[in-house]
């Protein structure tokens, strides 16, 4: 057997730190893998809340009284305050209660929703689902209806449509009659491609009229009534 030639001994390179036998590295326990520094908090989704009471009951009584006095300004003033309101919405940013209150009240001027419906596409359909669900949680049942439209409209955009049925029966359980809600149930928007896009739909011009406010009379009306029998939540 011949002896190996001195001098030629291969070297290895030296163990990092931390390193087990052979240069393999020890990995932490367990625990300390679900574990976070004090400088980056885990953070997580917040359950949405119902919007507060007082806060929600004071808007109505400012909406009512203003109605009565100039229902075309006011129209023209919710419809102005709740494109920019759902803008911040789609952008993902977060509504307090008194945002939240005036947004969901104010979908129930006809170009507020129907801007809101423009505003999701194929691309954004998951996450808008998400957003607008996450409001109807936070709205009455007198106001929830729009909200829950356009969380089915989302829905039926990328292919859930048990989702968008869930949504519809939402709506259509708070407000039996409402029409848009009844139309998408009755499968007008339903195709095989994934459902109806309206992000390229352009809202014609039009100027702020006091009708704008009849769908929202009734609600307004309905709050009161509930509110005075103590069930507006």
């Amino acid at each position: 057997m011949l002896a190996r030639p001195r001098g030629r001994h291969r070297r290895l390179p030296p163990r990092p730190a931390g390193a087990g036998p052979a240069g393999r590295r020890r990995h932490p326990p367990r625990h300390r893998l679900t574990t976070r520094p004090p400088d980056r908090p885990r953070t997580e989704l917040a359950m949405p809340t119902r919007i507060d009471a007082d806060t929600l009951r004071a808007h109505c009584a400012d909406l009512a009284a203003r109605a009565a006095a100039d229902p075309a300004a006011l129209a023209g003033d919710m419809t102005a305050d709740g494109t920019a309101l759902l803008d911040r919405l789609h952008r993902g940013e977060h509504l307090d209660d008194g945002d939240a209150a005036r947004l969901a009240v104010a979908l129930h001027i006809i170009w507020v929703r129907d801007a809101s419906a423009a505003r999701i596409t194929r691309l954004n359909a998951p996450r808008m689902a998400v957003q607008w669900s996450r409001l109807g949680v936070r709205v009455p049942p007198v106001f929830v209806a729009p909200a829950a439209v356009l969380a089915a409209h989302a829905c039926q955009l990328y292919g859930n449509v048990r989702g968008a049925h869930l949504a519809l029966s939402i709506a259509l359980e708070a407000q039996p009659t409402y029409r848009l809600a009844l139309l998408l149930r009755s499968g007008l928007f339903f195709q095989a491609g994934g459902g109806f896009d309206v992000s390229d739909v352009e809202l014609p011009p039009a100027e702020p009229t006091a009708e704008w406010l009849d769908p929202l009379r009734e609600r307004l009306d309905l709050f009161d009534l509930f509110d005075r029998a103590g069930a507006a939540g």
